[in-house]
């Protein structure tokens, strides 16, 4: 059939090999039957009925992207997803980064603060430490000391004054107290008294060895040996150039340990050991003068300021038998009379005096602190 009526009914379902399109063709148009008609396909299942109307032929087709709408927001939703991720991710690290330093922080503090503690322990270690080097040492010092005071009492037994440096003793101690924080400073308060108490026993020992031997092999260093116990020394020589003045011997107070004999008058041929003796004894007095200064000048206010008054008075007094005028017999009959001294006879309130006087003479120990 070529063409139906205007007006007529709808047209039917089409039959099989017929094609239908949504585009219209005019009516009376040419038909392009170059190529064959696309196969219909098989009408879904939820089409509708075959005598449903067509959709109008002006309807607008689907958008090209409508049926794939559900696509591009999945892949934005996972890229989304993504860069959450990551931030949180770099949230972490900053955050494991921090509590990683805060971390160092405290460890490192805490190590400064245990440093701290081992430096105070070490500088209370290096203080205890201290402390026992310097009780030692002190108990070191103290020792020392003791044995200095032992050898300086050996001394008491001896008339001649001026052996024992008692300032020095007490010097040496002063400086340990001064010391008493300082350990090099007790060494060497250490080492000083060691120094002293070698220099008091040498003089001990020489004095021993002087007192028992006799180098001039006179009667004078015999008896001054004996009451020197060592410590005087005898030298026969020209006294009266000396002395400036004519005596059978004398004393300087530059060197008041050597008693000085004139070998002029030793010569003489009255001389004798006796007399020798007396003039030993006379001139041992002046040694214990010079050297005992402070008790001699209480003692002379009873010889009137004499100083040779009172040396004949401490040999009238403690040589038995002296006197100062003597008479020598050189032959059967022939003799000499030889007055020795200075003429005057002490009474016994001098000798008494002189007595007190000897009572003190000489080194005494003394307590020494420090």
């Amino acid at each position: 059939m070529l063409g139906s009526p205007r007006g007529a009914a709808a047209p039917s379902a089409a039959s099989e090999g017929d094609a239908i399109t949504n585009d219209p063709v005019a009516e009376g148009a040419p038909v392009d039957r170059s190529h064959p008609a696309p196969q219909p396909s098989a009408p879904a299942p939820d089409s509708p009925a075959p005598d449903a109307p067509a959709p109008a032929p002006d309807a607008p087709a689907p958008a090209p992207d409508a049926a794939a709408s559900d696509g591009p927001p999945a892949a934005r939703t996972r890229r989304t997803g993504w860069i959450v991720a990551v931030a949180l991710l770099a949230v972490g690290a900053i955050a494991l980064a921090v509590g990683l330093v805060l971390l160092l922080l405290q460890l490192q503090t805490m190590q400064e603060r245990l440093d701290e503690q081992d430096q105070r322990i070490q500088e209370q270690q290096d203080r205890i430490e201290e402390q026992d080097e310097l009780i030692e040492q002190k108990e070191t010092f103290g020792a020392a000391m003791q044995e200095l005071l032992n050898t300086a009492a050996r001394f008491e037994t001896v008339d001649v004054g001026g052996l024992v440096p008692q300032g020095h003793l007490t010097y040496l101690a002063a400086n340990a107290w001064r010391h008493r924080h300082d350990a090099a400073g007790l060494d060497r308060d250490i080492a000083d008294v060691a120094t002293a108490t070698a220099d008091l026993a040498k003089q001990l020992s020489d004095a021993q060895a002087a007192a028992s031997a006799n180098a001039s092999g006179s009667a004078y260093e015999t008896v001054l040996d004996e009451l020197g116990s060592g410590f005087v020394t005898t030298s026969i020589d020209d006294a009266d150039t000396l002395c400036g003045e004519d005596v059978a011997g004398c004393v300087v107070s530059a060197d008041p340990r050597v008693v000085h004999i004139d070998a002029a008058d030793d010569a003489m041929p009255y001389m004798s050991d006796w007399l020798r003796t007396g003039v030993a004894y006379h001139e041992f007095a002046h040694v214990l003068q010079v050297t005992n200064p402070e008790p001699t000048e209480v003692a002379l206010s009873a010889f009137g300021g004499d100083l040779e008054t009172m040396a004949d008075c401490f040999a009238l007094t403690y040589l038995d038998g002296w006197s100062l005028d003597h008479r020598v017999w050189v032959s059967a009959n022939q003799y000499w009379d030889v007055t020795l001294g200075y003429g005057h006879v002490c009474d016994e309130p001098q000798r008494q005096a002189v007595r007190d006087w000897h009572a003190q003479l000489g080194y005494v120990s003394q307590p020494v602190s420090q």
